[in-house]
């Protein structure tokens, strides 16, 4: 009877996290990571502080990280990450486009019914 050898020990993908307090949505957000290198993976949260588009207080919805153009009007955001930031700059019309909770049509935020949270991995 042979034994194969064990696979050698398995990584992990993420050592490091880091979460952002809720901040108000504006047109560039500077978020200091404090990862010591570029994250792998970030995602960007909207937290619903004022009930929209079908969303309760509380709600936390993952926010696409794409900008999108509609008509005359730009909505979405782009992110930028180095080994220090993490830049989000929000379209001029609304940070997000999101599915209605309440009917699943599309809708528009309103920025100041929402905060923004980033969360980033290396």
């Amino acid at each position: 009877m042979s034994f194969s050898r064990p696979p050698a020990a398995i990584k992990p993908a993420f050592t490091q996290n880091y979460t952002s307090s809720q901040t108000a949505i504006g047109t560039s957000m500077t978020f200091a990571h404090g990862l010591g290198t570029v994250p792998k993976l970030i995602q960007v949260y909207g937290v619903c502080v004022s009930a929209d588009a079908g969303y309760s207080v509380g709600d936390k919805v993952l926010f696409n990280n794409a900008s999108a153009a509609f008509s005359a009007n730009s909505t979405g955001l782009s992110v930028a990450k180095d080994a220090t930031n993490v830049v989000v700059t929000v379209g001029v019309t609304r940070a997000q486009m999101l599915i209605n909770a309440a009917d699943g049509t599309l809708d528009y935020i309103t920025n100041a019914d929402w905060k923004m949270v980033v969360e980033a991995w290396a």
